[in-house]
């Protein structure tokens, strides 16, 4: 996950209110009440009450997290604009996919997190149209 820069992503989440579905491992374990907290307790009130009513994307057993995005637009998308966030290591199978071809996708380097220089191309993502 490539959520260090936290008043970065809470101003995005302000600015532009979108929806967040979260794919990760961790949805093995947790529960949205869960994620919620986790949220909360670590600056991330935005992204805690921002939560899509499809709040999930597991990625299944073998699959790639390419894979878990494109089954939960299949199931949920309702043609809004959208952006997938993820990092380097774990965005598996989204670098040089259709969705980043469209402008979709933002990565992150792991361990470096998400910061300020990656608003232009998230705003433009969640302000243009699929």
């Amino acid at each position: 996950m490539c959520i260090r820069d936290r008043a970065t992503l809470n101003h995005l989440l302000d600015e532009l209110s979108p929806a967040v579905v979260v794919t990760t491992s961790w949805l093995r374990f947790l529960d949205k009440p869960a994620f919620e907290t986790i949220f909360q307790r670590t600056g991330l009130n935005a992204a805690a009450h921002a939560l899509h009513t499809h709040w999930a994307a597991p990625q299944d057993q073998g699959k790639n997290r390419l894979q878990a995005v494109e089954a939960w637009l299949a199931k949920h998308h309702e043609g809004e604009p959208f952006v997938v966030l993820d990092d380097d290591w774990s965005g598996t199978g989204l670098k040089g996919s259709h969705l980043d071809r469209q402008g979709r996708v933002v990565l992150c380097a792991e361990h470096v997190g998400l910061s300020p220089s990656h608003l232009p191309l998230l705003r433009r993502a969640l302000q243009t149209p699929p």
